[in-house]
């Protein structure tokens, strides 16, 4: 058998096998997010422009994923948040509650916070005079609708509609005086940041500029997390959605933010390096002491990585 029969034989092999892994991807690509940990404060992000080693967090589920984590609390032994859980088997997220062994990062308790008709994710706090108002994102209803959480004991009230548009990721800051909402909105959630403000947290919020977008860009318009501060700066976390929905993270330091000017710098980017998830992260949220963040991967690594390298061998073969 000479070379050029051995090189067919090789071609036909790889092209059956990427034909059998497209029959089955969504085995081998199926969502997975998960969240990881770090020791990384707002200091360090900006000064050392990556992530410490990341801890993922250990749980026994195999039906389901967790994502967009946001730091309720967190004492020497425990890490309480609020985040979104997705069953593999329905298109529709929830709010839970997790807690979580701050050693091991092993998940000790998951309690649902919040359930409806329509999907729910990306659950946004603030707090406000011994209160937690959260925003969780619920595009999906054709509005934005806050709720007081109560803390002792995982429940919520609703406190009623914010905003009447279907805003994705709304992100809540209080900056002089003012609250102001940064939110990316249906039907171009990734590619179109906009913002909102009032003189009371659910006050009737004004459109920014009259309701245009401040940035049109989907490597950085839609949020990925609170605004944080470091060295007396502010510094907005954004999803990278360039390549895919939650490709990376920026974080845009924002230079002017009043009602008449918005500024804001990219100033560094945070790519997925885990083996396990290495397709995304687009979320990041701080708590004292570090960080919580998430990821997207395979939902079997090993077979994932093969298979994609295995594809791209495939492309290149039957373009030659």
């Amino acid at each position: 058998m000479d070379t050029s029969d051995y090189f067919c034989r090789f071609k036909q092999l790889i092209l059956l096998f990427t034909s059998i892994v497209v029959l089955n991807s969504k085995y081998i690509y199926g969502h997975n997010w998960n969240i990881g940990f770090c020791e990384t404060t707002p200091e360090k992000l900006i000064t050392q422009q990556t992530l410490s080693k990341i801890e993922w967090l250990k749980h026994p589920f195999k039906d389901r994923f967790f994502a967009d984590p946001f730091v309720i609390s967190a004492d020497e032994t425990t890490i309480y948040i609020l985040a979104e859980e997705l069953l593999f088997s329905e298109k529709r997220g929830r709010i839970v509650r997790l807690a979580v062994e701050k050693k091991r990062k092993y998940l000790i308790e998951r309690e649902i916070t919040l359930e409806l008709h329509s999907h729910l994710s990306y659950p946004a706090f603030h707090r406000e005079n011994d209160k937690i108002y959260i925003f969780p994102e619920n595009s999906a209803s054709g509005a934005l609708t806050g709720y007081e959480y109560d803390e002792s004991n995982n429940s919520i009230t609703t406190v009623g509609i914010i905003i009447n548009e279907p805003l994705a990721d709304a992100t809540l800051l209080k900056y002089k005086g003012l609250y102001w909402i940064f939110a990316t909105k249906q039907p171009k959630p990734n590619d179109e940041l906009y913002l909102y403000y009032s003189d009371k947290i659910l006050g009737n919020y004004t459109a920014f500029s009259d309701g245009k977008p401040v940035i049109v860009d989907n490597s950085c318009s839609r949020p990925a997390g609170n605004v944080f501060e470091a060295e007396k700066n502010l510094y907005r976390p954004a999803q990278n959605c360039k390549e895919h929905y939650g490709g990376g993270v920026v974080i845009q330091k924002i230079l002017k933010l009043d009602k008449r000017e918005y500024k804001e710098l990219q100033i560094l980017s945070i790519k997925p390096h885990s083996f396990r998830y290495n397709l995304g992260i687009h979320t990041i949220n701080f708590y004292d002491g570090g960080c919580a963040i998430d990821g997207y991967g395979y939902l079997y690594p090993l077979i994932g990585h093969i298979s994609n390298y295995l594809i791209k061998k495939k492309n290149i073969l039957l373009k030659k």
